[in-house]
This record gives structure tokens, C-alpha cells and sequence, in this order.
């Protein structure tokens, strides 16, 4: 059991000293931080975002203000549900 604790801590001498000696040189990144980041086409929405956009303006969006529904509801309630136009968006609000 000596000799083992001998060998063991022989060993981790030995190792220590070997990667204590060894010269290591650190080269520094010089570009900007953003191509570290891999570049992916997940959560990129550019077409529906678009598409959204130009539905609302052209189907939504009046010179009076902005319609709250493109659908009409038979229901009248005192909120804004079917196709009525938002108080807050109307010229007159």
C-alpha cells in the first residue's frame, strides 16, 4: 500500500511539473463579438411580418382610424368585437 501512495504521488508530481513548464500563447479574437453567434433562419419572420403589415393597412386601417375586426359580429357589446372602429384610433377620439 506504500509503494501505491509512492507511485500515486509520483505521478501527480510528475504531471504537475510536465504542464507547469509548458508554454501556452493565447491568441486574441479581433473580430466583433456577432460572428461569434451562429448565424440561423429560426424565429425570422420577414414575409409574415410583411404580410401582416400590408393586411393591416389595407384592410384595417381607414382615414377614419382602425377597424378593431376585419370580420362583423351580430353580437353588439359595449367592448369593441366584430367590425367596429377603435374610439382611440378615430379622428374624432
Amino acid at each position: 500500500m506504500k509503494r501505491w501512495s509512492w507511485l500515486i504521488g509520483f505521478m501527480l508530481g510528475a504531471v504537475l511539473l510536465v504542464g507547469c513548464t509548458r508554454r501556452v500563447t493565447v491568441k486574441v479574437p479581433t473580430q466583433s463579438n456577432a460572428s461569434f453567434i451562429a448565424q440561423t433562419h429560426y424565429h425570422r419572420h420577414d414575409v409574415e411580418q410583411r404580410e401582416l403589415t400590408t393586411f393591416v393597412q389595407k384592410q384595417l386601417l381607414t382615414s377614419k382610424g382602425l377597424y378593431t375586426n376585419y370580420l362583423t359580429s351580430a353580437n353588439q357589446r359595449s367592448q369593441a368585437t366584430g367590425h367596429e372602429m377603435l374610439v382611440e384610433s378615430s379622428a374624432s377620439g
